[in-house]
């Protein structure tokens, strides 16, 4: 987050709250995306944030990506299976 000067006009600004709703996600969520980089704001006050509109964009909601997972079993689980016999 900047520390500059503050914009010249709040057109094109928004509130945290503001832009939280524009995404569909917390305010916290904002704050973290802030910090991270990923959308822009400036301090204009003591307390008053303000994002940058045209630095948020609804984020891409795509099918999860697949994580393949091994499954651990205990051993004598595994000797069972290994001797033919039922899990």
């Amino acid at each position: 987050m900047s520390t500059s000067t503050p914009p010249r006009s709040l057109a094109g600004w928004a509130t945290m709250n503001q832009a939280a709703a524009a995404l569909g996600v917390s305010r916290d969520t904002i704050r973290r995306m802030i910090a991270r980089g990923e959308i822009y704001a400036e301090r204009i006050g003591p307390r008053l944030v303000r994002v940058d509109l045209e630095s948020i964009r609804p984020v891409p909601l795509g099918p999860a990506p697949v994580v393949e997972r091994t499954i651990r079993r205990p051993l004598e689980v595994t000797e069972r299976i290994a001797a033919g016999g039922d899990e």
